[in-house]
């Protein structure tokens, strides 16, 4: 019998294994397909540099770089560095080796035929896998066109409207964007009762030096869709998850003499029609040890969802105090006869609950 490994050694044998190479072709290729991403929607978290000033005559361009490591517990913050990206599962098989690299082309070029299979074909978004550089010898390989890009915006001061995300000749083609909701954005909502003060709250809040600002600007552009108009805005909410048996979790009732209020009926009436017809499966994305689930409402949602605080606290707010409602959509939204009107702000921004894998 063999005697034991110590310690030291013991984690320098366990973190390399030097043999990989003599394995069997068969075997490598197995293990090389184990470790790759598969054809599921990823979640890709990048920090955001804004290139180019407000005031200038230049564009406003976008540099993605390695998120922030944030010090906030949950699924997000205990992997990978902090980081649970897709980009994050394969990226060291592009420079491990020769056989590798090889493998991984031609793995990537059969995720992008089986998603461009899977997707419309007359979508506006091309079917390649894009190369992001994030510094040095890191770089992440993306599907734009059905990947959730989660940002971490560095700058929180430009309009984010102006940035390429939200311009059709920009050679960023996303479909899903995300931020992801802090709870602390329900502070300092403005309680406003008339319409001149829900427009002024509007203009303050749409001005803010902060991420909450970063997504009412975006929440603005979305509304203009001055954009591609398939593009999803998602916020992320780290508090929810999904009960296994939907309850009822109601929202505060609103101002009898909000505009809200006045859709109620019609959007109850809606509600029951939908109801009638067959759900569609919601979007599920894929990070390492989490995944990412659409939520349609806090019925389906359990854990913080009792504290009036979440994601959808904060979007039923922002239409009864602030006035983000349908009439401000439709007051907002260029061409608007081509493009069907809102039923609510749940057309512009769509929730996100975590669920561990």
């Amino acid at each position: 019998m063999s005697s034991p490994v110590s310690t030291p050694d013991a984690e320098t044998t366990l973190g390399k294994f030097h043999l990989f190479g003599e394995l069997p072709t068969e075997l490598r290729l197995s293990i090389l397909e184990t470790a790759a991403r598969s054809a599921m929607p990823g979640i890709q978290f990048f920090g955001a540099n804004w290139t180019g000033e407000a005031e200038s005559e230049g564009p406003i361009d976008l540099e993605l770089v390695e998120p922030r490591v944030q010090d906030i517990s949950g699924p997000f913050r205990s992997r990978v560095d902090g980081n649970p990206s897709t980009y994050n599962q394969d990226f060291g098989l592009w420079m491990a080796s020769y056989e590798s690299r090889d493998f991984m082309l031609r793995h990537y070029q059969r995720l992008e035929n089986a998603i461009a299979e899977e997707e419309d074909p007359n979508t506006l978004f091309g079917d390649q896998s894009h190369f992001v550089v994030l510094g040095g010898d890191r770089f992440s390989k993306v599907f734009p066109k059905q990947d959730l890009l989660c940002l971490q915006p560095f700058q929180t001061s430009l309009d984010y409207g102006d940035l390429p995300f939200f311009r059709e000749d920009s050679p960023y083609k996303v479909k899903n964007l995300a931020l992801e909701y802090d709870p602390a954005w329900m502070n300092g909502l403005v309680q406003a009762r008339t319409d001149g003060a829900r427009a002024q709250a509007r203009a303050d809040i749409w001005r803010e030096d902060s991420p909450r600002g970063v997504f009412i600007r975006s929440l603005w552009a979305m509304a203009e869709r001055t954009g591609p108009a398939n593009m999803t805005l998602w916020l992320i909410d780290c508090s929810l998850r999904r009960l296994e048996m939907p309850s009822n979790v109601f929202l505060p009732d609103s101002d009898s003499d909000s505009d809200s209020n006045k859709n109620s009926a019609r959007n109850d009436d809606a509600a029951k029609d939908r109801s009638k017809k067959a759900e569609p499966e919601p979007r599920v994305f894929q990070s390492m040890g989490a995944r990412c689930v659409e939520a349609k409402d806090l019925s389906e949602c359990v854990y913080a969802a009792l504290k009036p605080n979440t994601a959808f606290h904060f979007l039923h707010e922002l239409q009864i105090s602030v006035g983000f409602n349908i009439d401000w959509m439709i007051s907002v939204r260029r061409n608007q006869d081509a493009i069907p009107l809102p039923n609510g702000l749940e057309d512009l921004v769509k929730v996100l609950c975590v669920e561990p894998n």
